[in-house]
């Protein structure tokens, strides 16, 4: 019964928002020698998964894919939380694809699925696909005995102010912090393909100049990219770009 009381104890704090305290007890718990086998089943991934999420909320999106290399892969519940980690870090088309390939596996688990719902919502909602998003929101509101105020906070903030404005079903009276896709990037903040290879490559030592050699690309638009990169990330420098993608997980 003990893997319960651990995720009893993940939702309690984060929907109080205590969460430097939650971090520091699940660390604390993740310590003792439980019965379990890092990696083997749910209690072997109930720490990595939950210690994920927190990590996740705070935007650490390194720190959270370091703790899903300890889960269960095999685990339905894992693969939605990577969703989420690579939406947090702005891989939005890979975010979606994992989601969409989980809609077998969700289906008659409630809360699983609202959390692949969150996360096809959100890669949507980033990528401007408005529409698609109303839509998958819809789809949320319309499962069984409708969208329950405290379920509404699987979907971030971002998600449910928007769905306030599209959606009539959308419940009204909820109340509390998102304990979900708490930590979206901005709109129009997110990578593109081409940004991402060269902010890898920087993260790599190479050169403005190799960069631009490698990617059979002009030092110029190198330049132009590494601007927009450093907009998006909202830095002013290779070496803070490169720590922050490292704090978010993008490299």
């Amino acid at each position: 019964m003990w893997p319960f009381y651990i995720i009893a104890l993940h939702r309690i704090l984060e929907a109080a928002g205590h969460h430097d305290e939650l971090d520091h007890r699940l660390e604390m718990l993740d310590s003792l020698p439980w019965p379990r086998v890092d990696g083997d089943g749910f209690t072997g991934s109930v720490f990595p998964l939950t210690r994920a999420l927190v990590a996740l909320s705070a935007g650490h999106g390194t720190e959270a894919q370091d703790h899903l290399t300890r889960a269960d892969q095999r685990l339905t519940y894992t693969k939605v939380v990577a969703a989420a980690a690579n939406v947090t870090a702005g891989r939005l088309t890979r975010a979606f694809e994992q989601a969409y390939d989980l809609r077998k596996e969700t289906r008659g688990f409630r809360l699983l699925e609202i959390r692949r719902l969150s996360v096809v919502a959100a890669a949507q909602y980033l990528s401007g696909d408005n529409h698609g998003c109303t839509e998958t929101l819809s789809r949320a509101t319309a499962l069984p005995r409708g969208l329950t105020p405290p379920e509404t906070l699987l979907f971030g903030a971002e998600l449910h102010e928007f769905a306030e404005q599209h959606l009539g079903s959308w419940p009204r009276n909820s109340t509390g912090k998102p304990i979900f896709l708490s930590q979206l990037p901005k709109p129009g903040h997110t990578l593109t393909r081409r940004e991402s290879q060269i902010l890898e490559l920087l993260t790599q030592g190479h050169s403005r100049a190799r960069i631009a050699e490698r990617l059979y690309i002009s030092l110029s638009t190198v330049k132009t990219q590494l601007r927009s990169i450093y907009r998006k990330l909202e830095v002013s420098s290779a070496a803070e770009a490169i720590a922050e993608a490292e704090r978010r997980g993008l490299n």
